[in-house]
């Protein structure tokens, strides 16, 4: 039954290609027939000659072609609503489109009466983080002119979300996330006098929305643009996992806390600022967008009263949590579908 299908589904599946292609070779030659009618101009056979064909069977280019053709003859038929409708039904489909040296001026001069303005933008992204641990005041069981401690991100950081954007004009727009993010960081801490060294690894999940103002520089297929604004953290879960390993004659095992959950020991509510630049990639129907940025925390992570928390961590792995804030440099993706409104304006349209 399983290989029925497969079967079914691989002839079904070349039968159609086949079939598209046939009508897209028909397509293609009722196109060059209009066109040709049309330069003899006989304009009244046009219609019906394209009409299946701008429903399927047309390239990207020739549906282009075909929409332009269709309004000349409407237009030189004297049927003016006819010609705007088309005309709707082009911009909807193409709103990037930009008059051509080539494009008629009776083309040209209904095409400059509507205005295609972006207004709204929906997409996902997908990106990598890298923590930026900032410290403000060390604690230790030890002390602090006899230690040496380095954070650094570790591996998993990643953030994955989906994002809306609502434009403001030509080159500015609002944009803002909903988005799951991971920040893994480790704290490597080398106690000389006890001859030890501590492994303090915590993992934080997070649910993210930041709010940005852009702005982009030209309107071509690559843009550049530049991103400022705050975010909104709200902690998830916060786990630790500690290992002190005791280096004195290589004679004392490692001791190790398993992870174990210290969300409460953490603020829920984090703030930061946010900024950076990006770059968007037009393609039809939308854009891929590349960002780097930076979040910079401006509020405390570390909860002071639960700094003693968990006497294991303390009498067993000679670990005190620090005083810091997780900032964040951020890379990330993202693709948006962008939905226009296209407007009239008839102060100009004196052909009626």
């Amino acid at each position: 039954m399983k290989l029925f299908i497969i079967r079914f589904l691989s002839i079904s599946f070349v039968l159609f290609a086949f079939t598209y292609n046939l009508v897209a070779q028909d397509c293609t030659g009722k196109l060059q027939q209009a066109q040709q009618l049309f330069d003899a101009g006989q304009i009244e056979q046009i219609p019906s000659l394209l009409d299946s064909c701008i429903q399927i069977g047309f390239s990207t280019e020739d549906k282009q072609k075909a929409y332009r053709l269709l309004i000349q003859v409407n237009l030189f038929d004297y049927n003016r609503d006819n010609a705007d409708s088309l005309m709707l039904k082009f911009l909807s489909n193409y709103p990037e489109y930009k008059i051509q040296s080539t494009d008629p001026s009776e083309f040209s001069e209904l095409f400059n009466l509507y205005k295609v303005h972006k207004t709204w933008g929906l997409g996902v992204s997908l990106g990598y983080n890298l923590p930026q641990i900032s410290v403000s005041e060390h604690f230790s069981v030890a002390s602090l002119n006899k230690i040496n401690s380095t954070y650094s991100p570790i591996v998993g950081n990643f953030t994955a979300g989906v994002l809306i954007n609502r434009y403001i004009g030509s080159h500015l727009w609002i944009s803002s996330d909903i988005k799951y993010s991971v920040l893994n960081l480790k704290n490597i801490e080398t106690l000389s006098v006890y001859k030890e060294v501590i492994t303090y690894k915590e993992k934080t999940k997070w649910l993210n929305i930041p709010v940005m103002l852009n702005y982009s520089f030209g309107n071509k297929q690559i843009s550049p643009f530049i991103f400022c604004g705050g975010e909104l953290g709200y902690l998830l879960s916060a786990s630790s996992e500690i290992k002190r390993s005791i280096v004195y004659d290589n004679i004392y095992p490692e001791i190790v806390q398993p992870l174990t959950n210290i969300s409460n020991t953490r603020e829920k509510i984090n703030i930061w600022g946010v900024g950076g630049v990006g770059a968007n990639f037009n393609v039809r129907g939308g854009y891929f967008s590349v960002r780097a940025g930076y979040n910079y925390n401006f509020s405390s992570y570390v909860k002071p009263e639960y700094r003693y928390f968990g006497i294991s961590k303390i009498q067993y792995h000679n670990y005190i949590d620090d005083n810091f804030v997780i900032n964040n440099m951020f890379f990330n993706i993202s693709y948006s579908r962008l939905f226009y409104r296209i407007k009239k304006s008839v102060v100009n349209d004196t052909s009626n």
